[in-house]
């Protein structure tokens, strides 16, 4: 029996380990597609059952506010905690993240700040500052008006693309669902595929020790349509019928110059959120595949002052449509927002954006709970309960950039 698959107690209870892992796996897709009820169902019984699975605790923990069980989700997470074995669990970090953001729910914000810090100490990030800032000063360096009137560009001039960019916990989850939610558009999630074309295009220059910029410099329109189209053709493939294509990973951000000389006839949505609140969200967050940097409150203000300097910077010289999305006012006015960015995306309004939360499409992301709930407010303004913890991060936003702003 591998490790992983114990309960922190060691005994799943109410059924073999294996056929509990594969019964969580189980309920945990099918709330990703929003069929919370059958997922509730399934968790409900296990745990009735006496199962304790720590991966059955930890899902029934996720979903419990949206079911009135956040204070007996919590009792589950502590006694998981408080087992001996709870030291030696590779889900421990989870546990901590979950007890988090229950005790967030109840209004018990310094313990569910400690929690936090505990879940982060176990699952420490590799951020090097360094690398971002020199990036960020490369691409503001290189990409000037000058620069980019002599690349050559793609010639294919599809408009399917969408690139929705942003930080993460800014709201890219939220705007993908609600414009997903319209018959002509696709959501494909968070795809790395923009990150893989530098890589073939380093490779077909046969320069493996070259440089971004170098590779730039080498480019021909021939290599442009060529890794355009190594990126069209599996994007097309996953909704063959649609009329536009959502790319919805936050930091090809950074890729955006290169997402201009590739696909001219692309649209980009740059979300927006109060810097506290979603630096704080990413503090709080359990991320799949973990986070180089919300380990730490001033890693995540560094990185937000640079995206924010770098985007500045792509608004000012890049010629690809790019529209302004703030979470806040998507909040406030989600018709609004929503008719906005499907005139953006030059489609024709379906209120069937308006009920996105009824959207079964799969969502693989740390949002996929809030993706299936109507709009609610109480994300907003988050920050201001968590002040007294925020000095660093504080620090970090003003000494970074002094114009980020909310």
């Amino acid at each position: 029996m591998a490790h992983s698959e114990k309960s922190v107690s060691g005994s799943s209870r109410g059924g073999s380990v294996d056929q509990t892992e594969a019964a969580v796996r189980l309920a945990a897709s099918l709330d990703a597609r929003g069929q919370t009820a059958a997922a509730w169902d399934i968790v409900s019984r296990l745990l009735a059952a006496g199962n304790r699975a720590t991966s059955l605790v930890v899902l029934h923990a996720r979903m419990a506010p949206r079911h009135a069980r956040t204070s007996k989700a919590l009792d589950l997470i502590l006694n998981a905690l408080a087992t001996p074995a709870a030291g030696t669990s590779p889900h421990l970090s989870s546990l901590h993240f979950c007890a988090a953001n229950l005790l967030d729910e109840l209004g018990r914000y310094g313990d569910a700040f400690s929690h936090a810090t505990q879940a982060h100490a176990l699952r420490r990030g590799s951020y090097d500052p360094l690398r971002i800032e020199r990036l960020v000063r490369d691409w503001t360096a290189y990409f000037t008006p000058a620069t980019l009137r002599r690349l050559p560009r793609a010639t294919h001039e599809s408009p399917l693309p969408v690139f929705v960019v942003g930080m993460p916990r800014s709201g890219t989850t939220l705007v993908e669902q609600v414009l997903a939610s319209h018959p002509q558009i696709h959501g494909a999630g968070e795809i790395n595929w923009i990150f893989g074309l530098w890589t073939s295009a380093v490779s077909r220059l046969s320069h493996p020790a070259a440089g971004l910029i170098e590779c730039l410099d080498q480019f021909t329109k021939s290599l442009a349509n060529d890794l355009a189209a190594e990126y069209l053709g599996p994007l097309q493939a996953l909704s063959p019928r649609a009329t536009r294509i959502i790319d919805k990973l936050p930091m090809n951000l950074l890729n955006l110059g290169l997402i201009a000389i590739l696909f001219p006839q692309a649209r980009v949505i740059h979300c927006l959120r109060d810097p506290l609140d979603t630096c704080l969200s990413c503090y709080l967050t359990d991320f799949a595949a973990g986070s180089e940097f919300g380990f730490d409150l001033s890693a995540t203000g560094h990185l937000y002052a640079h995206c924010h300097q770098l985007m500045s910077h792509w608004k000012q010289v890049l010629e690809l449509p790019v529209m302004e999305v703030r979470y806040e006012q998507v909040v406030d006015d989600l018709e609004a927002e929503a008719r906005r960015m499907v005139q953006f995306l030059q489609l024709p309004w379906d209120p069937a954006c308006l009920r996105f939360y009824e959207n079964d499409r799969p969502v693989a992301t740390a949002s996929s709970a809030q993706v299936h709930l109507p709009i609610y407010r109480r994300s907003v303004g988050r920050w201001r309960h968590y002040d007294a913890h925020l000095g660093p991060l504080r620090a970090a936003l003003s000494g970074n950039h002094r114009d980020v702003t909310g």
